[in-house]
């Protein structure tokens, strides 16, 4: 509507690129200057990024750190850049592993 603000969600993993104030555009967040804010949106169930780094099972800090969906084994979260949040699944067959990080065989994680 012209004159009227208007809220709206980019897909998730994107951000909003307003460059151009002629062009709605939704883009990757490297592309997109946000300033100092972290936490560029929030899932529809809730779910943010953690504050600080998560280190994987080699030692090293993980760069798209993931963390298990709290009701179904099958679903986890993204956290692209360690800011942005996103939805994930597993293949059929599999579920995910909280020690790996990523999808696996239930017979392969703990507590299945």
């Amino acid at each position: 509507m012209k004159g009227e603000a208007e809220s709206r969600l980019c897909p998730d993993g994107l951000v909003f690129n307003d460059e151009n104030p002629k062009k709605e555009l939704c883009d990757i967040p490297s592309n997109v200057d946000c300033g100092d804010r972290k936490e560029l949106h929030v899932l529809d169930d809730g779910f943010t990024c953690p504050d600080g780094e998560t280190v994987g099972p080699n030692g090293r800090a993980l760069p798209h750190p993931t963390f298990p969906h709290p009701e179904d084994c099958q679903k986890f979260y993204i956290c692209r850049n360690g800011v942005q949040p996103q939805k994930g699944s597993c293949p059929s067959g599999k579920v995910y592993n909280e020690d790996t990080f990523m999808c696996d065989k239930p017979e392969n994680v703990p507590g299945w």
